[in-house]
């Protein structure tokens, strides 16, 4: 009779969950895929967890070690990806992915083991801790691709992604002190510990994922230029731009940083005064 072990099943909800992320539709398609990408990775490296650990495959031990690599880039791009302006973006997702996958090619053709990956891991983990700290504290106004409904939403989910870096790097820090000390004498049974929260976590998560998926909203920078077309009307125009400046100071409708961008963009200006 064939026994799955927790990590294996903690895969196969994350790959669930990644099929699903791909319907959400927060105002990035960038943050979208890269949020998927992220839980497809854990749910590989997960399997290979149970794979090594339950099944004892070691020939997986190396790409295994690698992956943790991404979990940083990949987590901090998908909130960046609502941040940065879309010409600069691509510039920062070659780069922090680019150094990321350097390091991977380095260890995987390295004709001698690397034991100073651990240390290489955790120092990403804190990387990226103290990066997504510093995007989150800039609050949901500048979240810039994000739509009005959903930027506070986002902006706390950021600190949730804190959490996760932070729990993960506690974990993978524990079971390298084992294998460090102890030969790796605890590790199932520090991993099987490990993936009960994840599990509950991700199972929570699942039910959540529906409430997020919804139909599309307008962002100001898809609305606002229909708005203050040329065919609209002079007093339609001014009565727009009123509600516009308005905006400003109405956070329920628009962030404020959002809302003066917009209207900057699209002013008033002489032809439609009265």
């Amino acid at each position: 009779m064939l026994v799955l072990p927790l990590p294996i099943l903690t895969a196969l909800l994350g790959a669930a969950i990644a099929m699903l992320i791909l319907r959400l539709d927060l105002g990035s398609r960038s943050a979208t895929i890269l949020f998927a990408l992220l839980f497809a990775l854990l749910s590989f490296s997960s399997l290979l967890v149970g794979l090594r650990f339950g099944y004892g495959m070691e020939q997986v031990i190396l790409i295994q070690r690698t992956l943790p690599l991404l979990v940083g880039p990949l987590l901090y791009l998908g909130f960046a990806a609502f941040v940065i302006p879309k010409e600069l973006f691509t510039r920062a997702l070659l780069l922090h992915l680019g150094v990321a996958f350097a390091v991977i090619a380095v260890v995987l053709l390295s004709p001698r083991p690397i034991y100073a990956l651990d240390w290489v891991i955790t120092l990403s983990y804190m990387f990226y801790l103290v990066a997504h700290w510093r995007l989150w504290r800039k609050g949901p106004d500048y979240l810039i691709h994000a739509y009005f409904d959903v930027a506070q939403k986002v902006s706390n989910w950021m600190l949730r992604g804190m959490v996760l870096l932070l729990v993960i790097l506690v974990i993978d820090t524990v079971i390298a002190l084992d294998f460090m000390l102890n030969q790796g004498r605890n590790a199932k049974m520090l991993i099987s510990i490990a993936s009960i929260p994840f599990f509950v976590g991700l199972l929570g998560f699942i039910f959540v994922l529906p409430s997020l998926i919804s139909a599309p909203r307008a962002k100001s920078d898809a609305l606002l230029p229909s708005l203050f077309s040329l065919s609209t009307p002079r007093d339609s125009r001014k009565r727009l731009h009123l509600q516009c400046v308005g905006a400003m100071n109405w956070p329920r409708l628009a962030t404020p940083l959002m809302a003066k961008r917009s209207c900057a963009a699209f002013p008033l200006g002489k032809s439609a005064a009265i």
